[in-house]
Order: structure tokens, then sequence, then C-alpha cells
């Protein structure tokens, strides 16, 4: 996974579902995943918003934003 221009070892805790979304009568698709990082492998907690790239998908850190553990980071990703 790349986040914020940096390559960082990701497990996928939820893999990417599609969910539909119907706006002003045009359907758009929006694309959802969870993925596990350990907290030593980042400096700083990703913001919302931030640019991430999973297996050529293209997405950003989701408004869910973060959940901290131990030692680990969930991190919420959706497309933009």
């Amino acid at each position: 996974m790349i986040l914020d221009g940096k390559t960082i070892s990701a497990l996928l805790i939820a893999p990417p579902t599609t969910e539909g979304d119907a706006r002003r009568g045009r359907q758009r698709g929006t694309r959802r995943a969870l993925v596990g990082v350990l907290k030593s492998d980042l400096k700083t907690i990703p913001a919302p918003g931030s640019r991430a790239k999973l297996d050529g998908w293209n997405c950003v850190v989701d408004e869910e934003g973060v959940e901290e553990e131990a030692f680990t980071l969930r991190i919420a990703l959706r497309s933009y």
C-alpha cells in the first residue's frame, strides 16, 4: 500500500466492496475497504482525505478516519 507517497506494509481486513449511490438521476459506486497497519511503519497518523493506493486502486482515507489499537492502526479507505 502507498500512503502519502510512502510504501508501507498493510493487511487487508475487509476487502474492497462497492456501494451504490443515486444522486440527481445518476448512479455512482463508491468502493470501501479496511486495512491494518503497524504503528511502527507510520510516523504520523494519516488524516481523513489523505491519498492512498492499494493494489492499483486510487483511494483516500475515509472520514471515519483511523482506529488506534495497541500496536496497529485500522484505516478505512474509500474511492474518491
